[in-house]
Protein backbone atom coordinates (compact mmCIF):
# COMPACT_ATOMS: atom_id res chain seq x y z
CA UNK A 1 0.00 0.00 0.00
CA UNK A 2 1.52 3.35 -1.05
CA UNK A 3 0.51 6.82 -0.01
CA UNK A 4 -0.60 7.62 -3.55
CA UNK A 5 0.70 11.20 -3.43
CA UNK A 6 3.66 13.21 -4.65
CA UNK A 7 4.80 14.91 -1.42
CA UNK A 8 7.79 17.16 -1.92
CA UNK A 9 7.99 19.36 1.19
CA UNK A 10 9.11 18.20 4.67
CA UNK A 11 5.87 19.45 6.19
CA UNK A 12 3.74 17.48 3.77
CA UNK A 13 5.85 14.37 4.18
CA UNK A 14 5.72 14.57 7.98
CA UNK A 15 1.95 14.79 7.79
CA UNK A 16 1.83 11.73 5.57
CA UNK A 17 4.11 9.79 7.92
CA UNK A 18 2.03 10.70 10.97
CA UNK A 19 -1.16 9.69 9.21
CA UNK A 20 0.36 6.42 8.02
CA UNK A 21 1.64 5.70 11.51
CA UNK A 22 -1.82 6.26 12.92
CA UNK A 23 -3.33 3.83 10.42
CA UNK A 24 -0.72 1.21 11.19
CA UNK A 25 -1.10 1.62 14.95
CA UNK A 26 -4.90 1.34 14.73
CA UNK A 27 -4.75 -1.75 12.58
CA UNK A 28 -2.31 -3.48 14.90
CA UNK A 29 -3.94 -2.48 18.19
CA UNK A 30 -7.64 -3.06 17.42
CA UNK A 31 -7.47 -5.49 14.55
CA UNK A 32 -8.66 -3.11 11.86
CA UNK A 33 -8.19 -5.79 9.17
CA UNK A 34 -9.89 -8.63 11.06
CA UNK A 35 -11.13 -9.88 14.39
CA UNK A 36 -7.57 -10.32 15.63
CA UNK A 37 -4.58 -8.06 15.05
CA UNK A 38 -2.49 -9.10 12.09
CA UNK A 39 1.02 -10.36 12.98
CA UNK A 40 3.37 -7.40 13.00
CA UNK A 41 6.97 -7.04 11.93
CA UNK A 42 9.57 -4.32 12.12
CA UNK A 43 10.65 -3.12 8.69
CA UNK A 44 13.90 -1.42 7.71
CA UNK A 45 12.42 1.93 8.68
CA UNK A 46 11.94 0.84 12.31
CA UNK A 47 8.15 1.18 12.15
CA UNK A 48 5.99 -1.69 13.40
CA UNK A 49 4.11 -2.80 10.30
CA UNK A 50 1.40 -5.43 9.70
CA UNK A 51 2.26 -8.34 7.44
CA UNK A 52 1.81 -7.38 3.80
CA UNK A 53 2.22 -3.65 4.37
CA UNK A 54 4.37 -2.00 1.69
CA UNK A 55 5.98 1.31 2.55
CA UNK A 56 5.73 3.98 -0.13
CA UNK A 57 9.29 4.47 -1.51
CA UNK A 58 9.16 8.25 -1.07
CA UNK A 59 8.02 7.93 2.53
CA UNK A 60 10.69 5.29 3.23
CA UNK A 61 13.37 7.58 1.80
CA UNK A 62 12.26 10.48 4.04
CA UNK A 63 12.28 8.25 7.12
CA UNK A 64 15.72 6.86 6.29
CA UNK A 65 17.09 10.36 5.69
CA UNK A 66 15.72 11.46 9.06
CA UNK A 67 17.17 8.60 11.11
CA UNK A 68 20.42 9.43 13.01
CA UNK A 69 23.46 7.32 12.15
CA UNK A 70 27.14 6.99 13.08
CA UNK A 71 27.88 10.54 11.89
CA UNK A 72 25.47 11.99 14.44
CA UNK A 73 27.09 9.85 17.14
CA UNK A 74 30.38 11.68 16.51
CA UNK A 75 28.79 14.87 17.85
CA UNK A 76 28.50 13.29 21.29
CA UNK A 77 32.14 14.34 21.80
CA UNK A 78 30.93 17.95 22.16
CA UNK A 79 28.26 17.25 24.80
CA UNK A 80 28.81 18.63 28.29
CA UNK A 81 29.96 21.74 30.11
CA UNK A 82 33.22 23.36 29.06
CA UNK A 83 35.42 26.33 29.94
CA UNK A 84 36.83 28.24 26.98
CA UNK A 85 39.96 30.29 26.38
CA UNK A 86 39.99 32.28 23.15
CA UNK A 87 42.87 34.07 21.42
CA UNK A 88 42.08 36.10 18.27
CA UNK A 89 44.37 38.13 16.02
CA UNK A 90 42.46 39.42 13.01
CA UNK A 91 45.56 40.86 11.27
CA UNK A 92 49.29 40.16 11.76
CA UNK A 93 49.82 43.75 12.91
CA UNK A 94 47.02 43.76 15.50
CA UNK A 95 47.69 42.70 19.09
CA UNK A 96 46.05 39.41 20.11
CA UNK A 97 42.76 39.60 22.00
CA UNK A 98 42.17 37.04 24.77
CA UNK A 99 38.96 36.11 26.56
CA UNK A 100 37.48 33.33 28.65
CA UNK A 101 33.98 31.90 28.73
CA UNK A 102 31.83 28.80 28.87
CA UNK A 103 30.11 26.38 26.53
CA UNK A 104 27.19 24.09 27.40
CA UNK A 105 26.28 21.61 24.67
CA UNK A 106 23.58 18.94 24.37
CA UNK A 107 22.04 16.64 21.78
CA UNK A 108 18.38 17.24 20.96
CA UNK A 109 15.63 15.49 18.97
CA UNK A 110 16.84 11.98 19.83
CA UNK A 111 20.44 12.58 18.80
CA UNK A 112 19.81 14.45 15.56
CA UNK A 113 21.34 17.84 16.41
CA UNK A 114 23.98 19.32 18.71
CA UNK A 115 22.95 22.61 20.31
CA UNK A 116 25.60 24.76 22.03
CA UNK A 117 25.11 27.76 24.33
CA UNK A 118 28.19 30.00 24.54
CA UNK A 119 28.88 32.80 27.03
CA UNK A 120 31.92 35.02 27.40
CA UNK A 121 33.18 38.49 26.56
CA UNK A 122 34.24 40.13 23.34
CA UNK A 123 36.21 43.38 23.30
CA UNK A 124 35.29 43.91 26.94
CA UNK A 125 31.56 43.43 26.41
CA UNK A 126 29.33 40.49 27.45
CA UNK A 127 28.83 38.03 24.62
CA UNK A 128 26.40 35.17 23.97
CA UNK A 129 26.18 32.76 21.06
CA UNK A 130 24.11 29.80 19.94
CA UNK A 131 25.00 27.12 17.45
CA UNK A 132 23.28 24.10 15.93
CA UNK A 133 25.22 21.34 14.21
CA UNK A 134 24.06 18.16 12.53
CA UNK A 135 24.76 15.73 9.72
CA UNK A 136 22.68 16.01 6.56
CA UNK A 137 22.32 12.44 5.25
CA UNK A 138 21.00 13.66 1.91
CA UNK A 139 23.91 16.02 1.20
CA UNK A 140 26.29 13.66 3.06
CA UNK A 141 28.02 16.40 5.02
CA UNK A 142 27.99 18.08 8.41
CA UNK A 143 26.03 21.33 8.51
CA UNK A 144 25.90 24.09 11.09
CA UNK A 145 24.56 27.53 11.92
CA UNK A 146 25.63 30.24 14.38
CA UNK A 147 23.99 33.36 15.84
CA UNK A 148 25.25 35.70 18.55
CA UNK A 149 24.47 38.82 20.55
CA UNK A 150 26.78 41.10 18.54
CA UNK A 151 25.48 40.57 15.01
CA UNK A 152 22.32 40.17 12.93
CA UNK A 153 23.84 37.55 10.64
CA UNK A 154 22.83 33.89 10.63
CA UNK A 155 26.16 32.27 9.81
CA UNK A 156 25.99 28.85 8.10
CA UNK A 157 28.73 26.39 7.21
CA UNK A 158 29.27 22.80 6.11
CA UNK A 159 32.04 20.25 5.92
CA UNK A 160 33.40 16.82 6.72
CA UNK A 161 35.01 14.80 9.50
CA UNK A 162 38.44 13.17 9.16
CA UNK A 163 38.72 10.16 11.48
CA UNK A 164 42.51 9.94 11.07
CA UNK A 165 43.12 13.40 12.54
CA UNK A 166 39.83 13.55 14.49
CA UNK A 167 39.00 16.90 12.92
CA UNK A 168 35.82 18.53 11.69
CA UNK A 169 36.58 21.01 8.90
CA UNK A 170 33.73 23.42 8.10
CA UNK A 171 33.82 26.11 5.42
CA UNK A 172 31.53 29.01 4.62
CA UNK A 173 31.08 32.09 2.46
CA UNK A 174 29.52 35.29 3.76
CA UNK A 175 29.31 39.01 3.13
CA UNK A 176 30.98 41.30 5.67
CA UNK A 177 29.58 44.72 6.75
CA UNK A 178 31.68 46.43 4.06
CA UNK A 179 29.93 44.40 1.38
CA UNK A 180 32.94 42.19 0.62
CA UNK A 181 32.55 38.48 -0.04
CA UNK A 182 34.56 36.38 2.42
CA UNK A 183 35.53 32.75 2.79
CA UNK A 184 36.11 31.24 6.23
CA UNK A 185 37.20 27.87 7.58
CA UNK A 186 36.73 26.42 11.06
CA UNK A 187 38.74 23.38 12.14
CA UNK A 188 37.74 21.53 15.32
CA UNK A 189 40.25 18.98 16.61
CA UNK A 190 39.22 16.44 19.26
CA UNK A 191 42.35 16.13 21.40
CA UNK A 192 40.80 13.92 24.08
CA UNK A 193 37.50 13.30 25.85
CA UNK A 194 38.17 16.43 27.93
CA UNK A 195 39.84 18.84 25.49
CA UNK A 196 39.38 20.15 21.96
CA UNK A 197 40.41 23.17 19.92
CA UNK A 198 38.57 25.30 17.36
CA UNK A 199 40.79 27.16 14.88
CA UNK A 200 39.52 30.01 12.69
CA UNK A 201 40.86 30.82 9.22
CA UNK A 202 40.05 33.48 6.61
CA UNK A 203 40.95 33.30 2.92
CA UNK A 204 43.10 36.16 1.63
CA UNK A 205 41.20 38.15 -0.99
CA UNK A 206 44.21 38.38 -3.35
CA UNK A 207 46.18 35.17 -2.87
CA UNK A 208 43.19 33.05 -1.77
CA UNK A 209 45.48 31.48 0.85
CA UNK A 210 44.18 30.73 4.33
CA UNK A 211 45.50 32.71 7.27
CA UNK A 212 44.72 31.89 10.87
CA UNK A 213 42.74 34.45 12.87
CA UNK A 214 42.13 32.71 16.19
CA UNK A 215 41.90 29.65 18.39
CA UNK A 216 39.47 28.63 21.11
CA UNK A 217 40.51 25.89 23.54
CA UNK A 218 37.74 23.94 25.27
CA UNK A 219 38.39 22.13 28.55
CA UNK A 220 35.72 19.95 30.11
CA UNK A 221 34.55 21.06 33.56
Amino acid sequence: MGCGCKCSSPGMMIGVMVAAGAVIATAVSVGGWGEKPEPANVGVTGLVQPEGFEMDPVMAAWIEAGTPDEHHALLEAFVGEWTTHAVFQMTPEAPPMESTGSDVSEMIFDGRYLVSHVRGDMMGMPFQGRSVMGYDKVQKKFVGMWIDSMSTMIFTNSGQYDPASRTFTMTSTYTDPMGDKKRSKHVTTILSSSERTLEFYEADAESNEWHKTGTITYTRK
